[in-house]
This record gives C-alpha cells, sequence and structure tokens, in this order.
C-alpha cells in the first residue's frame, strides 16, 4: 500500500497521534457503506491490536447529537440537540492541506506523522474498501516501530523512567498528581466516549461553537453543592470530601499543601457545619489530622482527587477545571472559579 506523506497547517484541533482519522475529498459510497457497516468491530480491532482509534465524521456526528454527549459537553444547554451542518463531513480536514491538490485525495486514511510548529505531517494510506483499514494501520504500526529504532540509535529513546512511589516522609507534592492520575483511572472508561478527541474536536466545534459558560454555584443552608445555570446540578460529596472542598473556597488564593497542618482548626469547624455535629468523635478528629498530616499521609491527595473525579463525571474538562481543585508543582493548590460565581445561603 502507498503511503504519501501530507502537510496540514493551522488544524482547528490537537491531533491525537492514537487516532486514524478516515478523509476523502469526494464521498465515496463503497467505502463508507462499509465503514458504516463494521465501524464498532474495526475501532474494537484498532484498539485492541494497535492501540488506535478510528475517526470517522460521520459516525462522531451521530454520537456527539446524542443527548447524554450534548449535556456532558455543553450543560448550560442540556436539552438544544445541534443542528445538521452540513458541511461537516470527511473532506473538512482537506480544507487545512497545505500543498498539493486537495480535490484529487481519494478515500484514505491519516495517521499522525510529526509536528513542526503549526504544521501537522499526517501519513496517508488510500482505501479501496473498508476492509483495508486493518492493513493500513498494520503498515503506519511498522512505520512507528522503524522510526523509534530511529530514535534510540540516536539516543532519543522514547521510554521513560516512571517515577518511583510516594514513600514516607516524602514532598507532599509528589502525591497530588499521583492521585489525580489513580482516581482517572477509575472512572476513564466512563467518561472517554462523552469526550472529543483529535478531529472530534474540530467537529464538536462546528456542531456546538462551544463557549466556556461557567454556571454560578450555589451552597444551600444544609451545605448541598447546585450548579444553577447547569439545571441546579448537584454536586455530590462525602461529608469529608465537601469539608475540604468548602476549605479551598474560603481560600481563593490557593492553599500550600506543605502548610496544610495550619488549617486543622478551620477544618474542623466546618466539619461541624457540614454534619451538624457540635462535639467531634475522637475518629472525626484523627480524620481531619490525617488531612494536615500531608508529609505522612496521603488523605488530602485522595480527596482532592475525589473531587476532580466527582466534576469529570458530571461535565467535559474545558469547564470543570474551573470547579476542581488544581494547581502547578510547588504552587498552591486553588479552585478557578470566580467567587463572584459563589452563592452562600
Amino acid at each position: 500500500m502507498k503511503q504519501t506523506l501530507l502537510p496540514f497547517d493551522n488544524l482547528p484541533f490537537t491531533p491525537d497521534p492514537k487516532q486514524v482519522i478516515y478523509v476523502e475529498s469526494n464521498y465515496d459510497e463503497t467505502v463508507n457503506a462499509g465503514l458504516e457497516a463494521d465501524i464498532k468491530n474495526l475501532n474494537r480491532q484498532l484498539t485492541c491490536r494497535f492501540g488506535l482509534t478510528l475517526g470517522y465524521i460521520p459516525d462522531m456526528m451521530k454520537r456527539m447529537r446524542q443527548s447524554l454527549f450534548i449535556r456532558y459537553q455543553a450543560p448550560y444547554r442540556p436539552y438544544m440537540l445541534p443542528r445538521m451542518n452540513q458541511e461537516i463531513d470527511s473532506s473538512m480536514i482537506l480544507r487545512y492541506l497545505a500543498s498539493g491538490d486537495a480535490d484529487s485525495i481519494g478515500p484514505g486514511l491519516l495517521a499522525f506523522g510529526r509536528q513542526c510548529g503549526d504544521t501537522t505531517w499526517y501519513l496517508y494510506y488510500p482505501l479501496s474498501s473498508a476492509s483495508d483499514v486493518i492493513p493500513a494501520c498494520e503498515q503506519y504500526t511498522q512505520w512507528l516501530i522503524e522510526k523509534q529504532r530511529e530514535g534510540v540509535t540516536d539516543g532519543n529513546s522514547i521510554d521513560s523512567t516512571l517515577a518511583s512511589s510516594r514513600t514516607e516522609g516524602t514532598d507532599p507534592e509528589t502525591g497530588f498528581d499521583k492521585s489525580v492520575e489513580r482516581m482517572m483511572a477509575d472512572i476513564r472508561e466512563k467518561i472517554e466516549m462523552l469526550r472529543a478527541r483529535g478531529v472530534g474536536e474540530m467537529v464538536l466545534q462546528s456542531l456546538l461553537l462551544p463557549e466556556v459558560k461557567l454556571s454560578r454555584m450555589r451552597i444551600t443552608e444544609d451545605y448541598r453543592i447546585l450548579l444553577i445555570d447547569y439545571g441546579n446540578m448537584e454536586i455530590k460529596m462525602t461529608p469529608l470530601v465537601k469539608t475540604v472542598y468548602f476549605l479551598f473556597l474560603n481560600h481563593p488564593e490557593g492553599i500550600n499543601l506543605k502548610e496544610m497542618f495550619q488549617f486543622e482548626g478551620e477544618l474542623c469547624a466546618i466539619y461541624r457545619q457540614v454534619t451538624g455535629t457540635a462535639q467531634l468523635t475522637a475518629k472525626m478528629q484523627a480524620s481531619i489530622r490525617r488531612l494536615t498530616d500531608t508529609w505522612y499521609d496521603n488523605s488530602i491527595h485522595e480527596k482532592c482527587a475525589r473531587i476532580h473525579q466527582t466534576f469529570l463525571l458530571k461535565f467535559d474538562d474545558r469547564l470543570a477545571h474551573y470547579y476542581y481543585i488544581s494547581g502547578n508543582w510547588g504552587e498552591p493548590k486553588r479552585i478557578l472559579l470566580s467567587r463572584d460565581l459563589v452563592e452562600w445561603e
């Protein structure tokens, strides 16, 4: 199968190296019929054999018009399905072809090659039928293996050594990202189908023009968390996790995890309010103390990760990251949401 390297300039999406994209300048009935009939099986094979997914725009269109997808991507308008745009098809990406005749591109697959500034290079594999998808991906995988060997020869191995697991007495910063990663692993499969990756970003933009519309947050008298502009969506947390969340809401400037011991009194006060408990038991006090002992206990990391997970199960990260606790290494961790959007009853 002939392999051609094609340059694309200023693509309106972040290329996903694990996604191959079906393209064509003119609709090919035979290839499309085969892809539509076998898209689920093809994706299963691509994932199992090559770790790839197939970016097939007609299938993306169907999925993105499902109400569950819309609620996840745009919770501020959960009942509005996007209009079908006749210009959204498998030729869209060819508008960004930097050189060559886009109209001459027949049905085929684009597989990520490399990124050079604003130019993305894709390998193009022509298809005569849907059955050519697997052989094309086999050829692409072989190309990747060869490139990796070249990288190793040049001293540029793609392998990296993972950081060791946290041990007692280590910097509290170490556990923050790892706890989030572990928690995300538990929900990744649940939210993967609700996300738009690679060329899906371009399709989503064309369908929704997804502005970032943040919701006001209302904390009720009984300490429920409601997102008013997302249909009064309730964000449910256990009392201890909610206590951590309210602590960070109270401190828009952020909190350095190494200084959590300074907030033990405030955590106790918040926990008493959230639970309606006048006097904390020894077990409750121990749970609070674990949150502040950040050099020897991962409790605060686990609670922050749980908050991260809770919001990502509700809506996409382009919105969710304003609501959960985040921060760069060594910097105070904070909730980005403007406190002008937070209402306490």
